[in-house]
């Protein structure tokens, strides 16, 4: 019943800007600033189960909010990975300029885009632990089950783990910058020849 980790997307975009715009005749600039704003969350069923007094590990940094990962070859695993999700605003500002001369077009834009980025979780706050049946089995520590013997679970009842992870809760920020700029010049060399040049970077 805790396999299933259910994601909830929460996506809002801002309200797109009115576009301030200078004109003349011959010269049009237009810019405007822009941002979206993304979630993501994921949580597994156990979360929010006050595990605390059912089922905890001793010096966890969470053992209340979600249910332990225990993992024994004998059942299936118990518990899967606790709250993790991540925070994606994205600002941008864009200017765009067109001035018409005589035969050409001359056209040219700056784009600046802020994307910062931010990382949260806690996949393993209430602890995680691998219990080996070799714990338990005959030839203490052989990892040949069907010569050994041992199960997962009795080394579960005794406490004793082959492996433990534990993840304190993390929110790493990231922050990426982006230019872009073009250049271009439609130039109407006859009334039936239009020659267009440009670069973008």
């Amino acid at each position: 019943m805790w396999k299933s980790v259910p994601q909830a997307l929460r996506h809002r975009a801002s309200v797109p800007r009115q576009p301030r715009l200078y004109s003349q005749p011959r010269l049009h600039n237009r810019f405007y600033f822009d941002s979206i704003f993304s979630t993501t969350a994921n949580y597994p069923l156990s979360e929010g189960g006050h595990w605390k007094d059912k089922i905890c590990i001793p010096n966890v940094p969470d053992c209340d909010r979600n249910l332990p990962i225990l993992i024994m070859g004998d059942f299936p695993q118990w518990g899967r990975s606790g709250f993790n999700g991540s925070e994606n605003p994205i600002y941008s500002f864009n200017d765009d300029l067109t001035w018409t001369r005589g035969k050409h077009v001359l056209k040219a834009g700056y784009l600046h885009e802020l994307a910062p980025y931010v990382g949260l979780g806690q996949q393993a706050g209430p602890g995680k632990r691998h219990l080996q049946y070799e714990q338990h089995s005959a030839a203490r520590g052989r990892a040949i089950r069907n010569t050994g013997g041992g199960i997962g679970f009795a080394s579960f009842l005794a406490g004793e783990a082959g492996t433990a992870t534990i993840n304190t809760p993390r929110r790493v920020g990231m922050r990426w910058r982006y230019h872009a700029m073009y250049f271009q010049d439609d130039w109407r060399r006859q009334p039936a020849l239009s020659i267009n040049l440009g670069i973008a970077l």
